[in-house]
């Protein structure tokens, strides 16, 4: 999977429900170059002079016990630590099954919308009324 496909990915699954996602990526860079795919519930952010699991740790204690938390890791240390910050934590297999899921999810939301807007969700005796 090429970079830009899991950015897509993760920006499509931030923007369905209330969700909110930090990628935190190792090491320096220009955050510029992630402003295709950024809005209000999806950010990308190099760890910069820090390395990536001290800035999830900085985040996890920035918002314990303010919002609920979820880190995808399968790191020991960073689970341990995010559990003791209160995170749930979910390894990486399983976060992409839910994504998958929640992508699924949104098609057949979306296909129930199309339907009820055409009108086809009333009962076909409903239509015919007008005939009798």
């Amino acid at each position: 999977m090429l970079r830009q496909d899991l950015f897509e990915i993760l920006a499509n699954f931030s923007g369905q429900g209330d969700r909110r996602l930090t990628l935190v990526l190792d090491g320096k860079g220009n955050d510029e170059e992630f402003r295709p795919y950024l809005h209000k519930t999806f950010h990308i952010v190099y760890s910069q002079s820090v390395s990536a699991d001290s800035y999830i740790e900085k985040i996890v204690y920035e918002k314990k016990g303010k919002v609920p938390l979820m880190v995808v890791t399968k790191d020991r240390a960073i689970t341990n630590m995010a559990r003791g910050g209160g995170a749930r934590v979910m390894n990486p297999e399983d976060f992409i099954d839910l994504v998958k899921s929640s992508k699924e999810e949104g098609k057949d939301i979306l296909f129930k919308h199309k339907v009820e807007s055409h009108g086809f969700n009333r009962p076909f005796q409903d239509k015919l009324k007008h005939l009798e």
